[in-house]
């Protein structure tokens, strides 16, 4: 009997190891995704010698917004839904053959709450990840003059985290300084983008 009530913690203690490594194995792979997509889009910044500033949180305004009362969340949650898929079945990304709403899903419940990044900054790649916040303070600061005295520095952005559907290896993730979102598929650590749309919606 003892020996049976002995076994219940040990279970449980391994039911939690499986679910931490899950989810520690999401967070690098994000964390992995979020930094060659970075390369990827900003790729012409870098040859030009410039860099984008990011901020450590990821961020998807249109889901997160913690000023709307829980009903107004959802309602919002699904006319954004739905006009996400109406953008993608209009042929701005072009995903045909797949099932656009697990991604979609997957997006939205991952970026329900903000999360802190890992990645290392890579200005040679074009961006910087501004874990101090720094150049953040510092353009609410001066504004206009924050980009006047780094002109190095294109935009600050923020990125969300990515919506997967992982059995064909396409992702769609979220820039908030233009608002595109942009699929890509992953293929043996590159990624080849599919299409990207604007989200316009108040």
């Amino acid at each position: 009997m003892n020996m049976r009530l002995l076994t219940l913690p040990v279970i449980f203690l391994l039911i939690g190891a499986v679910c931490l490594a899950g989810e520690l194995k999401t967070e690098i792979r994000d964390n992995e995704i979020i930094a060659l997509f970075l390369q990827s889009y900003y790729k012409d910044v870098a040859d030009r010698g410039k860099y984008v500033v990011v901020s450590p949180e990821t961020s998807f305004e249109y889901v997160e917004d913690e000023r709307l009362m829980p009903e107004d969340r959802k309602n919002r949650w699904n006319r954004l839904r739905t006009y996400v898929r109406d953008r993608i079945r209009a042929g701005e990304i072009k995903l045909d053959g797949y099932d656009i709403g697990p991604i979609i899903d997957d997006l939205f419940e991952k970026n329900k709450r903000k999360a802190r990044l890992s990645i290392k900054s890579d200005p040679k790649n074009g961006y910087i990840v501004d874990y101090d916040g720094t150049f953040e303070k510092s353009a609410r600061k001066y504004g206009n003059q924050f980009y006047k005295e780094n002109p190095n520095v294109l935009e600050l952005t923020r990125v969300s985290l990515p919506g997967w559907n992982q059995e064909h290896n396409i992702f769609l993730i979220y820039t908030a300084w233009n608002g595109n979102l942009i699929a890509y598929r992953y293929e043996k650590g590159t990624l080849n983008e599919i299409g990207r749309t604007t989200l316009l919606i108040e």
